[in-house]
């Protein structure tokens, strides 16, 4: 199985501090699968490789998502605060 995704943000800082916020996913996952990411011209490129089951697929898809989401909460926060 194999995903790709993009996150477009086209935020400039924001978009560079969402994707150091996503690297720690990148450690620990199971050997079964591949995930890496890249950041280029505000897009947060994500890509998924399986064999794992599934289940473990999908949730690791909605550990990716969940964690841009709340970046993407902190920030706003953050901003807020200003």
């Amino acid at each position: 199985m194999k995903i790709e995704a993009e996150v477009k943000l086209n935020m400039g800082k924001i978009t560079s501090a969402v994707y150091k916020a996503l690297i720690p996913d990148n450690v620990g996952v199971p050997e079964c699968m591949n995930l890496s990411m890249s950041i280029e011209q505000g897009i947060i490129n994500v890509t998924i490789n399986s064999s794992c089951s599934i289940d473990t697929f999908i949730s690791t898809i909605d550990d990716v998502l969940q964690s841009c989401e709340l970046s993407l909460r902190s920030l706003s926060c953050l901003s807020d605060g200003d």
